[in-house]
C-alpha cells in the first residue's frame, strides 16, 4: 500500500465520552473495514504527543478505498457530481456535537458546512416564530 490519499476524523471530548473512549469507539469502526482489507490501511495520529487522540489519519492507496471504508464503516456521506468535471464523488461528513452555548457566526463552505478552518454549530432543534 503506498498512502497516497488520506482522511482525517477530528475527535473531541464531552462529558459523556472522554476522548480516549470517542478514540476506542472510532478505532473500533476503523478495524472492522481494516479487517476487511488487510493491508490497504495505515492509521497514523497527527497531533502526537500533545493531543495523540483527537485526531486520526487513515491512509490508502486510492480515493475508491477510502471511500469504501467510510461506506463499511457506514460514515454518512452525499452522493455528489462535479458540475464542471461531471465526475461523481461522495462528500463524507462527520457529526460533532457542540460544547458549550452557541456563539459564532457561522462561515459554511460551499455545500454549506462547517469545515476544521471554520467550525461552526447549529441548533438541533427550531423555533418558529409565529
Amino acid at each position: 500500500m503506498q498512502p497516497r490519499f488520506c482522511i482525517d476524523l477530528a475527535l473531541r471530548s464531552s462529558s459523556r465520552l472522554p476522548l480516549p473512549a470517542a478514540a476506542s469507539k472510532a478505532l473500533k469502526v476503523l478495524h472492522d473495514g481494516f479487517q476487511q482489507r488487510p493491508g490497504h490501511y495505515a492509521l497514523a495520529l497527527p497531533n502526537a504527543p500533545e493531543r495523540a487522540l483527537s485526531r486520526l489519519r487513515v491512509f490508502a492507496g486510492s480515493a475508491l478505498e477510502l471511500e469504501s471504508l467510510a461506506f463499511r464503516a457506514r460514515l454518512p456521506y452525499f452522493e455528489l457530481q462535479s458540475a464542471s468535471t461531471r465526475q461523481a464523488f461522495r462528500l463524507i461528513v462527520e457529526p460533532i456535537a457542540a460544547e458549550g452555548p452557541i456563539t459564532a457566526a457561522p462561515e459554511p463552505d460551499g455545500f454549506g458546512l462547517s469545515v476544521t478552518t471554520r467550525p461552526f454549530a447549529l441548533p438541533s432543534a427550531l423555533r418558529l416564530s409565529g
